[in-house]
């Protein structure tokens, strides 16, 4: 009785064009991973690392691209590939205007995330960051954007601060205290401003 948002014919053209990217499903993202990196050995050597490195994995949590993939590219670096990398995941999540596949997609990845962080005896991430997009008022793909360029130009530079600022801390775990059923940090995409001269003045 469950509704599966696989691909229709209207979805994608007789050339299998997917330039829009998947159209939300996660399944069909992984499918295209798995089969690229089955048909093409060679692919793998994308994830060339050296033997410890910090890895920064940023993800729409609400498409299916990135939401899709992020778990299995992770998987494939921290399991396979450079097992003493520090892998951290930013996710972005959806606002309450977007449409109910993209929300699906993100509790559905928080939930996998969720699982895997309660019951995986290897670490997979160092930490999980989440940011939500809410406050944008963003519509998705499909809102006509009016109204909200400004704010969605706020939220990226708060998404760059909050990027920078995690990876200036230095070595040490940000988040280590955090318990295994809550395996995540949420930033507040805002950014502040002081008056600096004026508070010298002052």
């Amino acid at each position: 009785g469950l509704d599966y948002w696989w691909p229709k014919e209207s979805d994608v053209d007789e050339n299998l064009d997917l330039s829009q990217g998947v159209y939300r499903r996660r399944g069909l993202a992984k499918a295209i991973y798995y089969k690229a990196t089955a048909q093409d050995p060679s692919l793998n050597t994308t994830f060339d690392m050296p033997g410890s490195g910090r890895v920064a994995i940023c993800v729409g949590l609400g498409g299916g691209t990135g939401g899709g993939t992020a778990l299995d590219i992770a998987k494939t670096i921290k399991w396979k590939k450079s097992p003493t990398s520090d892998v951290t995941l930013f996710g972005v999540l959806p606002s309450e205007y977007e449409n109910d596949d993209v929300k699906t997609n993100a509790y559905t990845m928080l939930s996998e995330l969720e699982h895997l962080a309660c019951n995986e005896d290897r670490e997979l991430f160092r930490d999980i960051v989440l940011m939500p997009i809410d406050a944008t008022e963003y519509e998705g793909k499909t809102g006509d954007g009016l109204g909200t360029e400004d704010n969605l130009q706020e939220f990226d530079e708060a998404f760059g601060y909050v990027f920078i600022s995690y990876y200036n801390h230095g070595q040490e775990k940000a988040f280590d205290q955090s318990p295994r059923y809550a395996p995540f940090t949420v930033a507040v995409p805002q950014v502040l401003r002081y008056n600096i001269a004026a508070i010298e003045d002052t």
